[in-house]
């Protein structure tokens, strides 16, 4: 009978060096140094980038169902998505997770309430005693929630 022979692998120095690095770097948990922008609009698409290090294979996701993510772009140091906010996002913090292999960290995102758009402000001028009828969509259904000033004054809100 024949012995088996087998391969005869032998490294220097600086090569085993090289490895243990390399393997040490592959082995480390994901990090996130910045989220930009911090938040987004309800109804509003926004361009986020997540910095950090070690995404590589990185997978992203929010506890927010309101929000779709989607053109997700992954390298080490960088993840570039879009953040979808739909109009029946949860408002607030949201969080969301980055996760790899190796582990998975987390950041703020925050989802803000749309601002009113205007489509009349009757009389456009007048004394500051004047009742302003102010028309558009976007208001809060509780009339305390919504604010209204002229020239920096808070102004009462009376129907």
């Amino acid at each position: 009978m024949k012995a088996a022979i087998a391969p005869l692998i032998v490294m220097t120095q600086l090569e085993i060096s090289f490895q243990l690095k390399h393997q040490q770097h592959r082995s480390k948990p994901p990090t996130i140094t910045s989220i930009s922008p911090l938040s987004g609009s309800l109804g509003s698409s926004v361009n986020v980038t997540i910095t950090g290090a070690n995404l590589t294979g990185a997978v992203l996701s929010t506890d927010n169902s309101g929000i779709t993510i989607s053109g997700v772009s992954v390298t080490n140091t960088s993840i570039k998505a879009v953040f979808a906010i739909n109009n029946d996002a949860r408002l607030g913090n949201t969080i969301v997770t980055v996760s790899t292999a190796r582990g998975s960290v987390t950041t703020n995102f925050g989802v803000l309430a749309r601002s009113p758009i205007l489509s009349s402000l009757l009389p456009a001028s007048g004394p500051i005693t004047r009742i302003v009828n102010i028309n558009g969509e976007g208001f809060a259904s509780d009339l305390a929630k919504n604010q209204v000033s002229f020239n920096g004054a808070l102004s009462q809100i009376i129907t």
